[in-house]
């Protein structure tokens, strides 16, 4: 009779070798190192992916500003829509509709008239951390995220008044569509709208303390009838009115600067030139060279950052 030299299976089981600590610990290690390496990967592709669609929204109001000038004999969009202008009584983002392609949203703005408001996805910036899915769904969604340089575009501007260049200026710049300062002892809540043309009735400089103020704006920086910093030039060098201010890099909505421009973007700032093109613009760049890229007429040099 020959031998079972089977072992029963409870035996092998109990024979199996479990893992070490020492082997846990190298493999939640390995586990570790290679998302401390994975993370900002993902981080530094998905900014690249934001700031690509930011890009392309500067570009295409840029170009339709652009467009604009060359159906009206090189005269720009004027920001209040001034009589003597190319766009009497319409404020520049409604004149710049049909020629971004918004055709039937210019009709009905002009149908129902100026103050009609209607959302234009092309100013809605995809990355603007104000603009929250409950703005986004709301039926008359006017706003911008997106400011035209007031030191170009006021009165009756036009291309032959940029006297620094097309590629030395700046046409366009980021803006926090809304911003909500109502922690502060003067609180404040402003709307960027592209329907507003007008300063507004009251200066957000001269509310009174522990005060509850809205204001609608419209999305412009550098505007002095709004109070915002601007580009002072003297002895050859521009510098902005309040010293060490430029643009903000991923401010929070609560605790924004009001008078200059915001990115959604850490370190940085799409801003689109006159001639069309756009560059990522970093908060390192010197004071001085921002500033000389705000002033169509300065004549300063403008150095490479």
């Amino acid at each position: 009779m020959a031998r079972d030299t089977r072992r029963p299976l409870s035996r092998v089981l109990n024979q199996r070798r479990g893992f070490s600590l020492v082997e846990v610990i190298l493999v939640v290690g390995v586990i570790g190192l290679l998302l401390a390496l994975l993370v900002p990967a993902v981080f530094k592709v998905r900014q690249a992916a934001a700031r690509s669609a930011g890009t392309n929204q500067s570009r295409q109001i840029v170009l339709a500003i652009l467009n604009f000038a060359a159906a009206h004999n090189s005269r720009l969009p004027s920001l209040d829509g001034a009589r003597s202008s190319a766009n009497p009584s319409w404020a520049m983002f409604q004149a710049l509709l049909p020629f971004a392609g918004f055709e039937a949203e210019w009709n009905k703005t002009r149908t129902e008239g100026g103050a009609f408001a209607i959302g234009i996805s092309l100013y809605l910036g995809t990355n603007d951390p104000t603009l929250t899915p409950a703005v986004r769904g709301q039926q008359e969604i006017d706003y911008c995220s997106y400011a035209a340089n007031a030191q170009v575009f006021l009165g009756n501007p036009s291309i032959s008044q940029i006297g620094d260049g097309l590629s030395n200026t700046i046409g366009l710049a980021e803006h926090y569509a809304r911003i909500n300062r109502a922690a502060e002892p003067q609180s404040l809540l402003v709307d960027y709208k592209y329907t507003q043309g007008e300063i507004p009735t009251i200066h957000p400089k001269d509310v009174p303390p522990k005060t509850m103020v809205a204001v609608q704006k419209r999305p412009s920086f550098a505007d002095q009838a709004w109070g915002d910093v601007i580009p002072v030039t003297a002895g050859g060098a521009t510098t902005g009115s309040t010293p060490r201010l430029t643009f903000e890099a991923a401010p929070l909505p609560t605790k924004a600067i009001p008078w200059i421009a915001q990115s959604p973007y850490h370190k940085c700032m799409i801003v689109s030139l006159l001639d069309g093109s756009t560059r990522t613009i970093s908060v390192a760049m010197r004071e001085h060279v921002y500033w000389s890229l705000v002033t169509p007429n300065g004549n300063e040099p403008v150095f490479p950052e």
